[in-house]
Protein backbone atom coordinates (compact mmCIF):
# COMPACT_ATOMS: atom_id res chain seq x y z
CA UNK A 1 0.00 0.00 0.00
CA UNK A 2 2.78 2.36 0.48
CA UNK A 3 5.32 1.34 -1.32
CA UNK A 4 3.13 1.72 -4.72
CA UNK A 5 1.08 3.74 -3.82
CA UNK A 6 -2.38 2.39 -4.38
CA UNK A 7 -5.50 4.73 -3.39
CA UNK A 8 -7.45 2.02 -3.65
CA UNK A 9 -6.18 -0.11 -1.33
CA UNK A 10 -6.67 2.17 1.30
CA UNK A 11 -10.51 1.62 -0.06
CA UNK A 12 -10.46 -1.70 0.09
CA UNK A 13 -9.18 -1.84 3.88
CA UNK A 14 -11.95 0.79 5.04
CA UNK A 15 -15.00 -1.21 2.57
CA UNK A 16 -13.29 -4.69 4.32
CA UNK A 17 -13.46 -3.02 7.80
CA UNK A 18 -17.37 -1.49 7.47
CA UNK A 19 -18.18 -5.08 6.70
CA UNK A 20 -16.24 -6.73 9.66
CA UNK A 21 -18.29 -4.24 11.73
CA UNK A 22 -21.42 -5.25 10.12
CA UNK A 23 -21.19 -9.18 10.58
CA UNK A 24 -19.23 -9.30 13.96
CA UNK A 25 -21.74 -9.30 16.78
CA UNK A 26 -22.08 -6.73 19.64
CA UNK A 27 -19.68 -6.17 22.23
CA UNK A 28 -17.81 -3.84 24.34
CA UNK A 29 -15.29 -3.02 21.65
CA UNK A 30 -18.06 -2.47 18.82
CA UNK A 31 -20.62 -0.18 21.07
CA UNK A 32 -16.97 2.36 22.03
CA UNK A 33 -16.56 2.20 18.42
CA UNK A 34 -20.17 3.23 17.40
CA UNK A 35 -19.96 5.71 20.37
CA UNK A 36 -16.91 7.19 19.16
CA UNK A 37 -18.11 7.29 15.26
CA UNK A 38 -21.41 9.27 16.64
CA UNK A 39 -18.82 11.88 18.39
CA UNK A 40 -16.27 12.80 15.85
CA UNK A 41 -19.06 12.28 12.40
CA UNK A 42 -19.48 16.12 12.65
CA UNK A 43 -15.56 17.36 12.94
CA UNK A 44 -14.48 14.50 10.34
CA UNK A 45 -17.35 16.15 7.81
CA UNK A 46 -15.33 20.01 8.87
CA UNK A 47 -12.33 18.46 8.26
CA UNK A 48 -13.60 16.82 4.61
CA UNK A 49 -15.30 20.07 3.92
CA UNK A 50 -12.36 21.93 4.92
CA UNK A 51 -9.79 20.17 3.05
CA UNK A 52 -11.86 19.14 -0.40
CA UNK A 53 -9.65 21.81 -2.11
CA UNK A 54 -6.84 22.89 -0.11
CA UNK A 55 -3.22 21.41 -0.67
CA UNK A 56 -2.15 21.91 2.96
CA UNK A 57 -0.23 18.75 3.96
CA UNK A 58 -2.67 18.28 6.98
CA UNK A 59 -5.48 17.51 4.74
CA UNK A 60 -3.59 14.65 2.69
CA UNK A 61 -5.95 12.25 3.66
CA UNK A 62 -8.79 14.02 1.85
CA UNK A 63 -7.12 14.28 -1.08
CA UNK A 64 -6.55 10.91 -1.58
CA UNK A 65 -10.11 10.02 -0.61
CA UNK A 66 -11.93 12.79 -3.44
CA UNK A 67 -8.74 11.46 -5.93
CA UNK A 68 -10.96 8.29 -5.94
CA UNK A 69 -14.07 9.98 -7.62
CA UNK A 70 -12.62 13.51 -9.30
CA UNK A 71 -11.82 12.33 -12.55
CA UNK A 72 -10.03 16.09 -12.74
CA UNK A 73 -7.37 15.25 -9.58
CA UNK A 74 -4.97 13.72 -12.12
CA UNK A 75 -4.66 12.24 -15.34
CA UNK A 76 -5.03 8.19 -14.03
CA UNK A 77 -7.85 9.33 -12.84
CA UNK A 78 -9.30 11.27 -15.76
CA UNK A 79 -7.95 8.41 -18.02
CA UNK A 80 -10.17 5.85 -16.19
CA UNK A 81 -13.03 7.86 -16.46
CA UNK A 82 -13.09 8.05 -20.26
CA UNK A 83 -12.15 4.48 -20.01
CA UNK A 84 -15.18 3.77 -18.41
CA UNK A 85 -17.50 5.67 -20.58
CA UNK A 86 -16.16 3.35 -23.47
CA UNK A 87 -17.26 0.40 -22.00
CA UNK A 88 -20.25 1.49 -21.50
CA UNK A 89 -21.13 2.74 -25.08
CA UNK A 90 -19.22 -1.03 -25.82
CA UNK A 91 -21.89 -2.41 -23.44
CA UNK A 92 -24.87 -0.60 -25.56
CA UNK A 93 -23.88 -1.64 -28.95
CA UNK A 94 -24.63 -5.18 -28.02
CA UNK A 95 -26.62 -5.05 -24.79
CA UNK A 96 -27.79 -8.98 -24.50
CA UNK A 97 -24.49 -10.95 -25.12
CA UNK A 98 -21.41 -8.59 -25.72
CA UNK A 99 -18.63 -7.66 -28.03
CA UNK A 100 -16.86 -10.90 -27.20
CA UNK A 101 -13.45 -11.71 -25.19
CA UNK A 102 -11.01 -10.95 -27.66
CA UNK A 103 -12.33 -7.81 -29.08
CA UNK A 104 -11.22 -4.27 -28.42
CA UNK A 105 -13.82 -2.29 -26.65
CA UNK A 106 -15.35 0.69 -28.58
CA UNK A 107 -13.54 4.18 -27.98
CA UNK A 108 -16.35 6.29 -28.46
CA UNK A 109 -13.95 8.90 -27.07
CA UNK A 110 -10.78 8.32 -28.05
CA UNK A 111 -7.91 7.42 -25.16
CA UNK A 112 -4.31 8.22 -26.04
CA UNK A 113 -2.68 5.06 -27.71
CA UNK A 114 -0.32 2.79 -25.30
CA UNK A 115 -0.46 -0.58 -27.62
CA UNK A 116 3.00 0.10 -28.28
CA UNK A 117 3.99 -0.79 -24.76
CA UNK A 118 1.32 -2.79 -23.65
CA UNK A 119 -0.91 -4.74 -26.85
CA UNK A 120 -3.22 -5.73 -24.48
CA UNK A 121 -5.07 -2.70 -23.47
CA UNK A 122 -7.76 -2.84 -25.56
CA UNK A 123 -8.59 -5.53 -25.02
CA UNK A 124 -8.08 -5.68 -21.01
CA UNK A 125 -9.90 -2.38 -19.60
CA UNK A 126 -8.99 -1.34 -16.14
CA UNK A 127 -12.26 -1.64 -15.01
CA UNK A 128 -12.64 -5.12 -14.95
CA UNK A 129 -16.24 -5.18 -13.59
CA UNK A 130 -17.88 -3.31 -16.52
CA UNK A 131 -15.34 -5.00 -19.13
CA UNK A 132 -17.50 -7.95 -18.44
CA UNK A 133 -20.74 -5.66 -19.01
CA UNK A 134 -18.93 -5.04 -22.73
CA UNK A 135 -17.79 -8.38 -23.50
CA UNK A 136 -20.15 -10.42 -22.18
CA UNK A 137 -23.51 -8.57 -21.65
CA UNK A 138 -26.02 -9.16 -19.50
CA UNK A 139 -26.44 -12.87 -20.15
CA UNK A 140 -22.29 -13.39 -20.00
CA UNK A 141 -22.02 -11.02 -17.22
CA UNK A 142 -24.73 -12.59 -14.95
CA UNK A 143 -23.11 -16.30 -15.42
CA UNK A 144 -20.02 -15.49 -14.88
CA UNK A 145 -20.54 -12.85 -11.65
CA UNK A 146 -23.20 -15.75 -10.01
CA UNK A 147 -19.71 -16.92 -8.26
CA UNK A 148 -18.86 -13.93 -6.16
CA UNK A 149 -22.43 -13.52 -4.70
CA UNK A 150 -22.31 -17.68 -3.97
CA UNK A 151 -18.74 -17.33 -2.64
CA UNK A 152 -20.01 -14.54 -0.03
CA UNK A 153 -23.28 -16.37 0.77
CA UNK A 154 -21.36 -19.50 1.81
CA UNK A 155 -18.16 -17.12 3.25
CA UNK A 156 -21.38 -15.85 5.70
CA UNK A 157 -22.06 -19.25 6.72
CA UNK A 158 -19.16 -20.42 7.16
CA UNK A 159 -18.64 -17.67 10.15
CA UNK A 160 -22.22 -17.94 11.54
CA UNK A 161 -21.97 -21.72 12.07
CA UNK A 162 -18.17 -21.71 13.11
CA UNK A 163 -17.50 -23.24 16.24
CA UNK A 164 -13.94 -22.03 17.06
CA UNK A 165 -12.00 -19.02 16.66
CA UNK A 166 -9.91 -20.57 13.92
CA UNK A 167 -12.65 -21.13 11.79
CA UNK A 168 -14.32 -17.54 12.34
CA UNK A 169 -11.11 -16.00 11.59
CA UNK A 170 -10.59 -17.96 8.43
CA UNK A 171 -14.37 -16.80 6.94
CA UNK A 172 -13.42 -13.47 7.81
CA UNK A 173 -10.11 -13.34 5.74
CA UNK A 174 -12.14 -14.95 2.92
CA UNK A 175 -14.80 -12.35 2.83
CA UNK A 176 -11.90 -9.64 3.13
CA UNK A 177 -10.10 -11.46 -0.22
CA UNK A 178 -13.79 -11.22 -1.90
CA UNK A 179 -14.40 -7.74 -0.92
CA UNK A 180 -10.65 -6.61 -1.96
CA UNK A 181 -11.30 -8.60 -5.08
CA UNK A 182 -14.75 -7.05 -6.53
CA UNK A 183 -12.87 -3.19 -5.55
CA UNK A 184 -9.56 -4.17 -7.39
CA UNK A 185 -11.88 -5.45 -10.45
CA UNK A 186 -13.68 -2.46 -10.90
CA UNK A 187 -11.13 -0.36 -10.10
CA UNK A 188 -7.90 -1.57 -11.73
CA UNK A 189 -6.91 -4.67 -13.98
CA UNK A 190 -8.50 -7.41 -11.13
CA UNK A 191 -9.48 -9.75 -12.72
CA UNK A 192 -6.80 -10.41 -14.82
CA UNK A 193 -3.94 -10.73 -12.46
CA UNK A 194 -2.11 -13.72 -10.80
CA UNK A 195 -2.66 -12.76 -7.59
CA UNK A 196 -6.40 -13.72 -7.34
CA UNK A 197 -5.43 -17.18 -8.39
CA UNK A 198 -3.68 -18.34 -4.98
CA UNK A 199 -6.31 -15.61 -3.05
CA UNK A 200 -9.55 -16.26 -4.24
CA UNK A 201 -9.20 -19.84 -4.96
CA UNK A 202 -8.01 -20.49 -1.78
CA UNK A 203 -10.64 -18.83 -0.06
CA UNK A 204 -14.11 -20.21 -1.60
CA UNK A 205 -12.38 -23.71 -0.84
CA UNK A 206 -11.55 -22.99 2.62
CA UNK A 207 -15.20 -21.40 3.28
CA UNK A 208 -17.08 -24.81 1.44
CA UNK A 209 -14.74 -27.20 3.61
CA UNK A 210 -15.83 -25.40 6.86
CA UNK A 211 -19.54 -25.25 5.41
CA UNK A 212 -19.19 -29.21 5.54
CA UNK A 213 -17.19 -29.22 8.67
CA UNK A 214 -19.78 -27.43 10.92
CA UNK A 215 -22.67 -28.13 8.94
CA UNK A 216 -23.72 -25.22 7.53
CA UNK A 217 -24.23 -26.88 4.42
CA UNK A 218 -25.16 -30.39 4.11
CA UNK A 219 -22.22 -32.86 2.88
CA UNK A 220 -22.83 -35.25 0.30
CA UNK A 221 -23.69 -38.65 1.00
CA UNK A 222 -21.83 -41.55 0.79
CA UNK A 223 -22.16 -44.57 -0.29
Amino acid sequence: MIANNRRLAWGQLAMVAVFFFFIMPWGRVKRVLVRTLVISLLPLLIYTAAGWSSQAGIFAPVRTFRSLFDPDVDGSTRWRDIENYDLIQTFKQNPLFGSGFGHPFFEAVTLPSVTRDYELEPYVPHNSVLGLWAFGGLVGFSLLWAIYPVGMFFTIRAYRWSRTPAERIAALGAAAVQICYVMQGYGDLGFGTWGPVFTVATAYALVGKICVANGAWPAARRS
